[in-house]
């Protein structure tokens, strides 16, 4: 049946019921290397960038400019790839370094968009299952939560910690992209050599990496972190709960309570600051065993 469906929206009657013009190919190869093209042309405009006067006629697109993709049509003829390649050639000449970082940036939107707004979301959830816990499941008659607000709270305490976790990953990656773009722009320098964390020099072009990072940041929080979310999460709920900051006294015990409170963000936010720590934890265990050597 789609061998047939296919056939028929390939011939004349198929492509005019469809409505596929004569400019529509079916090669995503070729459409994505001409949508990446348009992509450039597009970031070179909105920069301004002057363009050389013997460029200027290869800059147009020509013919590419009405190409469109569809499923169901043409394959592209070797003419319009030798005029692709030679258009990508003159366009992508006028990238420098600040450009081609920004043109990747683009290209990365959705983990420093979609990735934090889901995170905040879920952790937004686990909030509310811990109100409607203290509201609702809280008067068992032994005292304590009921089976089902146990249930609720142990999976918002979850939910909490994974997304505090996940936020301060994203919180890294968008404070390394905000400081890498100062410094693209010159409002940085590039450098005083002064001893640098590793995380400083985070590659923020490479996906696998950024995923990676975020994955890592979520691990941490939630090894490191599941034992103090509880605690976490109950103050926050009883912070909003009682909704009056004027009986808030800063002391040690609250800024103490704030600490742990964020620990899972924090925990998430730097790789660097739980290697220390586990470096020192491993250390003081071969200190007691008398592992001193190498």
């Amino acid at each position: 049946m789609k061998q047939l469906f296919d056939a028929a929206a390939r011939s004349g009657f198929g492509k005019t019921v469809l409505k596929i013009d004569s400019d529509a190919i079916n090669d995503e190869r070729f459409w994505d290397q001409l949508s990446q093209v348009r992509k450039v042309k597009r970031l070179l405009f909105q920069e301004s960038v002057a363009f050389k006067a013997e460029d200027l006629p290869n800059i147009g697109l020509e013919k590419l400019e009405a190409i469109s993709f569809h499923v169901y049509g043409r394959t592209p003829t070797a003419e319009e790839w030798t005029l692709l390649d030679a258009k990508q050639s003159v366009i992508s000449g006028y990238l420098d370094g600040r450009l081609r970082w920004k043109l990747k940036m683009s290209r990365l939107r959705l983990y420093f968009t979609t990735v934090p707004v889901v995170f905040l979301v879920t952790a937004v959830f686990a909030l509310a299952g811990g109100i409607v816990r203290a509201m609702f499941f809280d008067n068992a008659p032994s005292g304590g939560a009921t089976p089902q607000g146990a249930y609720l709270y142990s999976a918002s305490v979850i939910l909490w910690t994974l997304a505090l976790g996940g936020l301060g990953a994203c919180a890294f990656l968008g404070t390394t992209m905000i400081s890498e773009n100062a410094r693209m722009n010159g409002l940085l320098p590039a450098g005083d050599g002064s001893a640098k964390s590793p995380e400083t020099d985070f590659d923020l072009t490479d996906r696998d990496l950024i995923w990676t990072r975020i994955v890592v940041g979520i691990l941490f929080a939630f090894l490191l972190g599941i034992p103090l979310s509880a605690g976490s999460l109950k103050f926050v709920v009883a912070q909003i709960a009682t909704g009056d900051i004027t009986t808030v006294r800063v002391n040690a015990d609250l800024v103490q309570t704030m600490a742990l409170t964020l620990l899972p963000f924090v925990i998430g936010f730097s790789t660097t600051l739980v290697l220390g720590v586990m470096d020192r934890f491993v250390t003081a265990i071969r200190t007691v065993f008398g592992m001193t050597g190498k």
